[in-house]
């Protein structure tokens, strides 16, 4: 804090080198600002204590709105919008759909700090795009401080934004909107009116998906306010990553799994937190990972008022495919019911050493 007790009255603000209580804290039902009225939260998650740090803008807001937009267009104002994201890909996924996105190109690329704005209520459909790569062919990588984000706009429309994946390539074991090895980005809705949804990704592909090595994990990863539905293989999966958040998310009627950390084969995610989140209705008609919740291989993952419910089979599944290897994992406040298996399971771990804790 800038001054805890003497002289009074207290300071509770945070300080600005504060680097123990920003984006460290645990989401309170029954409001949404701190004590000076701030939006909780301004960053990955809530800030420890009475004080909600504001963070602004460090970069350029870009703006895509699909039915009005061009990618000629600066993109720099809801007037001059872009049709689709930097990173798009042509319908049969064998080029990007454009070379550049107003200034955007392969030589000057989305920057730590900017920000991509999609107007509200709007879809991306076959017919204007393809898939969402963010890789370095676009894109630099954010920071802890200054991510990228994609967001939906919170005031620019209304409604979800829908990015419908009917009729576009995506390769097998991949996804519709894929992160790779890239650091601190951020893929937002506005609120539960204005979700990020990414739907009916077929093939065996993923709704999302951000990797990074087997050498160099990816870190930073944020989705809020996501729903992924109705993808042939999974709604979201995260492998070689650490210090992710997912939270005030839903991933539902997916082929399989809900939400996977591990790449369902021990490809270890560290340091990871799921709050806020529900996986229903997951691999109703699958005999394989069919289960809400999964865990694989990895370690140090938190669960904050998780609820997985009428899923083909557990609930959470928790453990390693290999006998090898460790995972850990805290659930808290959360509930697993009508489920075709488990509600909790566990699975593997031989040798490995595996401890999951139920508060």
């Amino acid at each position: 804090y800038v001054n805890s007790a003497s002289p009074s009255p207290a300071n509770l603000h945070l300080s600005n080198s504060d680097t123990v209580a920003k984006d460290r804290g645990i989401a309170i039902t029954g409001f949404s600002t701190d004590y000076d009225g701030d939006t909780r939260p301004q960053g990955t998650a809530w800030d420890v204590g009475a004080d909600e740090v504001s963070q602004s803008v460090s970069g350029n807001i870009y703006y895509v709105d699909p039915a009005t937009g061009n990618n000629a267009n600066s993109g720099t104002s809801p007037g001059s919008p872009w049709k689709n994201p930097p990173g798009t890909r042509n319908t049969a996924d064998t080029e990007f759909y454009s070379s550049a996105w107003g200034s955007i190109s392969s030589s000057n690329h989305i920057k730590a700090g900017d920000i991509i704005e999609i107007k509200a209520g709007t879809s991306m459909t076959s017919a204007i795009g393809g898939r969402l790569v963010i890789d370095s062919t676009y894109y630099d990588d954010g920071t802890s401080a200054n991510p990228i984000t994609i967001r939906v706009s919170p005031a620019w429309g209304s409604g979800n934004f829908v990015f419908n994946v009917n009729g576009m390539t995506v390769p097998q074991y991949s996804s519709a909107v894929f992160i790779n090895q890239r650091n601190y980005i951020q893929l937002k809705g506005a609120d539960a009116s204005r979700r990020f949804v990414v739907s009916n990704s077929a093939g065996g592909g993923w709704g999302f998906m951000v990797s990074g090595t087997s050498a160099t994990h990816q870190k930073g990863t944020v989705l809020d306010f996501m729903e992924l539905a109705n993808n042939s293989t999974g709604g979201s999966t995260i492998f070689y990553a650490d210090d992710f958040t997912v939270s005030n998310s839903i991933s539902r009627n997916n082929g399989q799994i809900g939400f996977d950390v591990g790449g369902i084969n021990d490809q270890n995610s560290n340091n990871g937190r799921f709050i806020d989140v529900e996986a229903f209705s997951n691999g109703v008609s699958s005999t394989g990972i069919a289960h809400g919740f999964g865990l694989y291989g990895s370690t140090n993952i938190t669960y904050i008022r998780a609820k997985a419910y009428s899923n083909g089979r557990d609930g959470f599944d928790f453990g390693t495919t290999s006998n090898t290897n460790n995972a850990s994992a805290t659930v808290i406040d959360s509930s697993s019911y009508n489920n075709g298996e488990d509600g909790f399971g566990t699975n593997g771990g031989r040798t490995g050493t595996q401890i999951f804790t139920y508060i």
